[in-house]
């Protein structure tokens, strides 16, 4: 892939993740009835498809009071590089005026993220990173029974990664080197 397309990649993400921000913040004000719902704007999806959100500098208020405390510091590196990505983007196509945008930026420069050690874990902090011996020992027992052709390398496998200390798709590109050892 070149740097070009990885830059296009990134690009389209940001904007993907601005306006899923724009559309939460709006949705959530609706719920609440909250008074941000008085600055309404039309924006254009990454499809060119229409859809109502908070004015941008509404949705900037609301990741500040409702959201920041709840994130951990990575998110909100890449919620308000999305956000203001897709700002620019609305500048440079004359849809947003240069002191907004600087608005905007001074509030998704002062977030703050909340207590790592407050947060709940999400997603892949969740899942175990290693496989217990009493699970290899149950896969073990399995695969003994198998017939399958691939029982007794898989059995191999596991216990060489858990020797190695190599993940699955490090295998690829291992050697063994008998000078080494």
């Amino acid at each position: 892939m070149s740097k070009m397309d990885k830059i296009d990649q990134t690009k389209e993400q940001y904007l993907k993740r601005a306006v899923y921000l724009i559309k939460k913040a709006h949705k959530e004000a609706k719920d609440q009835n909250h008074k941000a719902l008085k600055a309404i704007s039309a924006y254009k999806d990454t499809n060119s498809k229409q859809f109502l959100g908070l004015s941008l500098y509404n949705t900037a208020i609301w990741f500040k009071q409702f959201w920041a405390i709840n994130l951990r510091a990575k998110t909100i590196r890449q919620y308000r590089a999305s956000l203001i990505y897709f700002c620019e983007v609305e500048l440079l196509e004359g849809r947003l005026e240069k002191e907004v945008l600087e608005k905007i930026k001074n509030i998704l420069s002062s977030l703050k993220a909340g207590d790592n050690k407050l947060l709940e874990l999400r997603t892949s902090a969740q899942k175990q990173k290693h496989l217990s011996i009493k699970d290899l020992d149950a896969i073990s027992e399995v695969l003994k029974k198998s017939k399958n052709q691939w029982a007794t390398p898989t059995i191999i496998w596991l216990i060489s990664g858990i020797i190695t200390g190599l993940r699955p798709v490090e295998w690829k590109f291992a050697v063994y080197d008998e000078e080494d050892d």
